[in-house]
């Protein structure tokens, strides 16, 4: 293992810190050392947005409120994520990827394309989150694989209250903390730029069939000092000011 500096200015303060990185890294393991940088950001955007201490994140253990919507990852979470349900003990895997596939079977049911596509994004979300059916990872309202759930989870916080986020009519009312920068789409970037062309951007229900499906691809490994050269340059390209 060897050591790799982070040190970013971003518009809401400086995150610094250092990651160990082996010699070479996979997709999947370029995604696990963004956890703990992602984690920074978020604290940043939320200490900026709570500033006046008149609001708090209402967002607690127990409520699964935004469980039941489309969740986005990109190819190198899809590789993370398969690894980590191959991983689970073995019940909690076949019950894990049953509930996968009844989501998948409904929404086929639906319609709904198997990939988010730009222009059929918000139609996407909002007929799948009518079809009601929660996250396969989310079990008794609490996420299973919380310490590795995909990006679009961990930074999806809100000060608003929970039923605005059970409610399609209510999606409005939602007001979530604002980061600089999506971590699915700083990845999704750094992936196309290491490969050359760009990766779809894979709903979760479909991440494990996705990653069985690229396995070479998951398998392969690049520099891990390139590959994080070009996650905090992409990083910092993404970056926007707070409240834009």
């Amino acid at each position: 293992m060897i050591p790799f500096d982070v040190d970013i200015t971003t518009p809401l303060g400086r995150v610094a810190g250092r990651v160990q990185i082996p010699d070479r890294m996979r997709l999947a393991e370029l995604t696990w050392s963004a956890l703990g940088l992602d984690d920074q950001l978020i604290g940043q955007a939320v200490r900026y947005d709570l500033r006046n201490g008149d609001r708090k994140i209402t967002c607690a253990k127990g409520c699964g409120a935004c469980c039941r919507q489309d969740v986005p990852v990109s190819a190198p979470e899809a590789f993370m994520i398969a690894g980590v349900v191959q991983e689970l003990p073995s019940e909690e895997r076949t019950a894990a990827l049953r509930r996968m596939t009844e989501v998948q079977q409904a929404v086929r049911r639906a319609g709904l394309a198997g990939h988010f596509e730009n222009e059929r994004f918000v139609a996407f979300g909002l007929v799948y989150f009518s079809l009601g059916h929660a996250c396969p990872f989310l079990v008794d309202e609490a996420c299973s694989i919380h310490n590795s759930r995909p990006f679009t989870c961990r930074e999806f916080l809100v000060t608003s209250p929970a039923t605005c986020c059970a409610d399609a009519d209510r999606f409005t009312e939602v007001r979530a903390i604002r980061q600089g920068a999506r971590m699915t789409n700083v990845l999704g970037k750094v992936a196309a730029r290491l490969l050359g062309e760009p990766l779809p951007t894979i709903p979760l229900i479909d991440a494990m069939d996705w990653a069985f499906e690229h396995h070479q691809l998951g398998e392969r490994s690049w520099d891990s000092a390139l590959m994080m050269k070009l996650l905090v340059e992409v990083l910092h390209a993404e970056m926007a000011p707070p409240g834009s």
